[in-house]
C-alpha cells in the first residue's frame, strides 16, 4: 500500500513537471527580454543592456537595446543597428556596424545609453585612446551570441538548454562524484586529476559567459 502511494506521488510529480513547470520555464526563457518575439537570439550584459539578433523585413539585424530603449531607441527600437563586431570594456560596448550600407564605428555607454558614431577609423581610434577604452591584455571580439552555456534566445535555445546542456552537465557531475567516491577522494588519482580539470574548464566557461568583458 505504501509503495503504491509513493508511486502515485511520483506520477503526480512527473505530470506536474511536464504540464506546468517545463512549459512555464520555456515561456520564461523565450520571453524574458525586451527583444521581439522574432529574435533569433538575445543576451543581456551585467549592466542590463541587451544585444539582439532580430528579424525585420525578412532580414536579421544585430542591435543594441539599453535599459531605456523604448524611449531612446531608433531603428527597430535599437540604439545602434546592424552590428558586425563588438567588445565590452569599462561599461562600454565598442565596435563596428553598417550605416547606410557603409562601414562605421561606435562607442556606446551602457550607463547613459549615449552613443558616439565615427565614419573615420582614425578618429575612432583617437577617441578610444582619449577615453582609455582599448584593452591592455585581451580584446574579446564578438560577432554573435557570446554565451556558450548561459545563453538566451528563442524556444529552440530553451529546448537545447533543458534537453541537452543541463543533462550533459548533470551526467558529468554524477560521473565525477561517483569517481571521487570510488577513489576515496584521492586527488593524486589520474581520474580525479582529469575530473578537476573538467570542473575547472566548466567553471571557466561559465565565468566567461557571465563576464564577457575584455581585459
Amino acid at each position: 500500500m505504501e509503495i503504491q502511494l509513493q508511486n502515485k506521488k511520483l506520477l503526480l510529480s512527473m505530470i506536474l513537471l511536464k504540464k506546468i513547470i517545463i512549459p512555464f520555464f520555456l515561456l520564461w526563457c523565450s520571453t524574458n527580454a525586451t527583444c521581439s518575439e522574432l529574435a533569433s537570439w538575445w543576451q543581456k550584459t551585467h549592466n542590463g543592456t541587451e544585444i539582439c539578433k532580430e528579424k525585420w523585413s525578412n532580414i536579421y539585424y544585430i542591435g543594441i537595446k539599453c535599459l531605456g530603449h523604448k524611449k531612446r531607441g531608433e531603428k527597430f527600437g535599437h540604439n545602434i543597428t546592424d552590428l558586425s563586431k563588438w567588445y565590452f570594456y569599462q561599461n562600454h560596448i565598442i565596435g563596428a556596424f553598417s550605416q547606410a550600407e557603409k562601414p562605421a564605428y561606435f562607442i556606446f555607454n551602457e550607463f547613459t545609453c549615449e552613443k558616439q558614431i565615427f565614419l573615420d577609423k582614425n578618429k575612432f581610434d583617437d577617441r578610444l585612446n582619449k577615453l582609455d577604452l582599448k584593452p591592455f591584455i585581451w580584446t574579446r571580439w564578438y560577432d554573435s551570441n557570446w554565451g556558450m552555456i548561459l545563453t538566451n534566445g528563442d524556444i529552440g535555445d530553451s529546448l537545447i538548454l533543458i534537453f541537452f546542456k543541463l543533462p550533459i552537465l548533470f551526467i558529468t557531475g554524477i560521473i565525477i562524484l561517483i569517481g571521487f567516491i570510488r577513489t576515496k577522494f584521492d586527488l593524486k588519482h589520474k581520474f580525479n586529476k582529469i575530473s578537476l580539470a573538467i570542473i575547472g574548464l566548466i567553471i571557466l566557461r561559465l565565468l566567461m559567459d557571465i563576464y564577457p568583458g575584455s581585459i
